[in-house]
């Protein structure tokens, strides 16, 4: 019987350096999974503490935030009414004294964006993945605190209203046509009253409506933030709090996964310089061993 050839000390060494590699990387996996989970059980100890606080406060201050965004519904139309027929033309007005500086804005917004250096595949995951888990982070405070959030935003709609008011009563009255239409309208709308939604009254529709004898429509009313905190009915609210924990862990297992595919193929602009390097480097050999092969 003939012994097995052995393998050499060269090979057995990047094997053994393989192996070592190979098992690195699962404990890393290891390592990143299980901060993950700890990491998710130390935040959802206090937020469900939180959450029946919370839910008991919105419960107790619900019906009070909802009379005051009526009031003020009332109180906006009101002054709507009396700013189109002190100003017929403010359609005219918004579209050809406001929009084209909005419109600059916008434009020059896109012009900053696409000078914004890129990044590679991976590696935009990874940054798109962290803003994601801010974003839900801030989310889910917020609708932690809802009451508190709501109650602020009405505050100062009605300084809003207030200052309107003097506006509208000044010789500057034409400046009430900015305050209402793109100051306290799309604030109000974006808190509108909703079952559970997540979509706010659409400005097209909402009360920033041009009444049906304005000649022409604005053409950049502010659209309200969909994302923020909002009047929601309150048998709905615990949900709400729930859907905004479970986007929150998503966002941060999304980003877990993210940073794995990343450090396994990194391709950030310093990686690739230096791959870059290291292929420079290497061409006569690559070559020789090319047209010998």
């Amino acid at each position: 019987m003939t012994d097995a050839v052995p393998k050499s000390i060269e090979q057995q060494r990047d094997d053994l350096r393989k192996a070592s590699a190979e098992q690195l990387e699962e404990l890393r996996r290891e390592t990143a999974a299980s901060k993950l989970i700890d990491g998710l059980k130390a935040d959802i100890e206090p937020i469900a503490t939180k959450k029946a606080q919370s839910d008991k406060s919105y419960h107790a201050k619900h019906d009070d935030l909802l009379r005051q965004w009526k009031w003020q519904e009332t109180e906006l139309e009101g002054h709507k009414a009396d700013i189109i027929a002190a100003f017929p033309n403010y359609a005219t007005l918004i579209n050809t004294k406001i929009c084209p500086i909005r419109d600059a804005i916008a434009g020059q917004k896109a012009d900053v964006d696409q000078l914004t250096p890129a990044k590679g595949t991976n590696e935009g995951a990874v940054a798109s993945a962290k803003l994601a888990v801010d974003a839900s982070k801030a989310a889910l405070a917020a609708w932690l605190a809802a009451d508190t959030k709501l109650a602020a935003q009405l505050g100062e709609i009605d300084k809003g209203i207030d200052e309107l008011k003097t506006v509208f009563g000044s010789a500057d009255s034409v400046l009430s046509i900015y305050l209402l239409w793109f100051k306290l309208l799309p604030r109000h709308q974006e808190i509108a009253p909703r079952s559970g939604a997540s979509t706010p009254p659409d400005p097209a529709t909402a009360p920033a409506e041009p009444a049906p004898a304005a000649p022409e429509k604005p053409n950049c009313l502010p659209v309200p933030d969909p994302d923020t905190v909002y009047l929601i009915s309150p048998d709905n609210y615990g949900k709400k709090l729930d859907a905004a924990w479970q986007a929150h862990r998503t966002a941060r297992e999304t980003l877990k996964t993210a940073e794995e595919t990343f450090h396994t193929a990194p391709d950030d602009l310093a990686t690739e310089i230096k791959t870059l390097k290291k292929k420079s480097d290497t061409q006569d050999d690559d070559i020789k061993k090319a047209l010998k092969a």
